[in-house]
């Protein structure tokens, strides 16, 4: 499975656009006040948790879909309060395709 943030693919052609696939995960605690409180470590132990545990999730909803690729990959990340309680919330989304590769014909 291809993967880029970007909305092309070198050396390849979109031949089919499927749709977009999201993979969210929720957790207790605020990202944002342990970043600038000089604690960045919760924050790269939840994306790396986050990355290595469900971008493969990501992987096959597009592979179910009949995509070999995703594009356009992007990171939202929010925190929501609730008096004393907050809810982390990081979100990937991008877009499933089939991608096919360029031939030499087709670079030329």
């Amino acid at each position: 499975m291809l993967i880029t943030t970007t909305p092309v693919l070198d050396g390849y052609h979109i031949k089919k656009y499927i749709g977009t696939v999201v993979m969210p995960i929720l957790g207790a605690g605020n990202i944002v006040k342990d970043w600038f409180a000089g604690n960045p470590s919760t924050y790269q132990r939840i994306l790396a948790k986050f990355i290595n545990n469900h971008i493969p999730e990501m992987t096959a909803q597009a592979k179910e879909q009949g995509a070999n690729a995703i594009i356009g990959l992007h990171m939202e990340t929010m925190n929501i309060f609730a008096g004393k309680s907050i809810m982390s919330i990081i979100i990937f989304y991008g877009t499933a395709v089939i991608a096919e590769m360029n031939t030499e014909a087709e670079n030329e």
